[in-house]
């Protein structure tokens, strides 16, 4: 889909735009071994076949695992594109992986914003509580890039084990504001993180590259600053 193309769309939102640029999609239904790539319904009643409803999702298990990872990835990936990572963090770890798409990524139909990626986020943790039975305590949500506002968006919700944060950001508008200055103040909020950081109650363990040109190290360590729970903060110095 081309910029002007999207211009067309009456629900065409700019920060929307450049926020969620939409990878061509990596992955087809059979691209993952068998039951690795399930569909949850939006309602997660079994019988809903609308498929506009439907959210893929990879689900990777490791026998005898006790926590449950909960993926929430960065704006330049799609399934496919992290199902590596994914993958490592399954064998790494020795835990279960659910890694939720976003809405107008891959095969997940829709347009993302912030409400749509922050539901399929929320339509992953019911699945894994209401479904899976995995108590919230035993969950450890990850999000990298934009996909730690929904991360953080859980986190603050819900007594989780704890979150992973890779490259966070205060909020989309402290984002521009480091690019273009006071603009910033023209853009409505995004993705508040600096506020609902103060609301976890899980561990919280952030790791931002010092080279990162996109988002400054410096408000990962914000954020860790203004967090009061367990925490602990990782900025290597080659890390991009």
């Amino acid at each position: 889909m081309t910029f002007q193309d999207v211009r067309r769309n009456r629900g065409f939102n700019l920060v929307n735009y450049l926020l969620f640029p939409r990878p061509e999609c990596s992955y087809k239904a059979d691209t993952f071994a068998p039951d690795e790539l399930i569909w949850l319904p939006g309602s997660l009643d079994p019988e809903d076949s609308n498929p506009r409803r439907n959210v893929p999702c990879i689900f990777l298990t490791f026998n005898s695992a006790r926590f449950m990872m909960l993926y929430l990835h960065s704006n330049a990936e799609d399934l496919g594109r992290c199902y590596s990572f994914c993958n490592m963090l399954r064998l790494q770890f020795q835990v279960n992986v659910l890694a939720v798409e976003y809405p107008g990524y891959g095969l997940c139909p829709g347009q993302a914003d912030e409400d749509s990626v922050i539901a399929n986020a929320q339509l992953g943790y019911r699945f894994i509580t209401q479904v899976l039975r995995v108590p919230p305590e035993d969950i450890i949500v990850i999000g990298r890039s934009v996909g730690t506002g929904p991360a953080l968006c859980l986190a603050a919700q819900y007594p989780l084990y704890g979150v992973i944060l890779i490259c966070p950001f205060l909020s989309v508008r402290e984002v521009v504001r480091d690019h273009l200055g006071r603009l910033a103040d023209l853009i409505g909020e995004r993705f508040p993180n600096k506020d609902w950081v103060k609301r976890i109650s899980g561990a919280l363990l952030i790791v931002h590259g010092q080279k990162d040109v996109i988002v400054p190290w410096q408000q990962g360590d914000a954020l860790y600053e203004a967090c009061s729970c367990r925490k602990r903060l990782v900025t290597p110095e080659d890390m991009d």
